[in-house]
């Protein structure tokens, strides 16, 4: 057991040198963004006229909340790739994890050195393949002890997973209910209650808007663009499930699910 929590654990684990970069230019854009939240917060407009003013502020406010939402969602495309890596607790369910890396609607910017080429590959691999891989990445030879162990453990968790009948159908109503509630109704309630806050804050001022107000334009804007965009994605995700390969894809894909035990190893080839 505790050979294979450490083998799993090697499999998770990201080399610092590849994510260095990542961290740092996150951290940058973060930085742009509270600058940009800022800047739009304290900017005020030159106009004749108060209404010229109002509208010239929500416009600048809307469209830097709008640029900020975007990059935002690239960031948590990148951190949804890292979350879910750091998620897999069983051989089958990292089979699921490099087989969902060419998916195409997959942003896979920080890359494992190890498994390099399964990026661009659409060739899926067989069960005896698949433990051939992790053999080397853990550098046991076919005759070691380790070897024997890891084909046990392998065949376990394909079995387990292979008895699981899911009906796909109910899934995708579940995760259909989960976007429409997470990606459209919170955000939609939470952006209602901001715009009652900022009317209200705002109220006794006229023609301009308050940098309070200003910046909670901006998260009006931020809040949604993520939720249009993260629907939309999801939605799409959604219609993209056709069996078992393409199920077990969309639980590496979605932000929603994270249902693992749900995955199924009964399209997988043994040789």
């Amino acid at each position: 057991m505790k050979n294979r929590k450490k083998e799993l654990a090697i499999l998770k684990k990201a080399s610092i040198r590849s994510l260095w970069f990542w961290i740092i230019l996150i951290v940058a854009t973060v930085l742009l963004l509270v600058v940009l939240s800022f800047l739009g917060a304290t900017f005020r407009s030159k106009f004749n006229s108060s209404v010229g003013m109002f509208t010239n502020e929500i416009i600048i406010n809307s469209l830097i909340g709008i640029l900020s939402g975007l990059i935002l969602i690239v960031i948590s495309f990148i951190l949804l790739n890292v979350f879910k890596k750091s998620s897999i607790n069983d051989f089958f369910v990292y089979y699921c994890y490099l087989k969902s890396l060419n998916n195409k609607s997959k942003l896979v910017i920080v890359k494992d050195s190890r498994i390099v080429e399964f990026y661009n590959s659409d060739k899926a691999l067989t069960k005896i393949e698949f433990i051939n891989l992790l053999a080397s990445i853990f550098n046991y030879t076919p005759n070691s002890l380790e070897f024997k162990n890891l084909i046990n453990e392998v065949n376990a968790d394909f079995a387990k997973h292979s008895f699981i009948d899911v009906d796909i159908e109910k899934i995708k109503k579940i995760a259909t209910n989960r976007a429409i509630s997470f990606d459209l109704v919170i955000p939609f309630l939470v952006n209602i209650i901001l715009i009652i806050f900022v009317s209200i804050y705002n109220y006794d001022q006229q023609g301009t808007l308050r940098a309070l107000a200003r910046l909670f334009t901006n998260f009006i804007s931020i809040i949604f663009t993520i939720s249009i965009s993260m629907f939309t994605y999801e939605m799409l995700m959604i219609k993209k499930i056709k069996n078992h390969n393409s199920f077990n894809d969309f639980f590496f894909l979605s932000f929603n699910n994270y249902q693992f035990k749900l995955l199924n190893s009964s399209l997988v080839k043994s040789n």
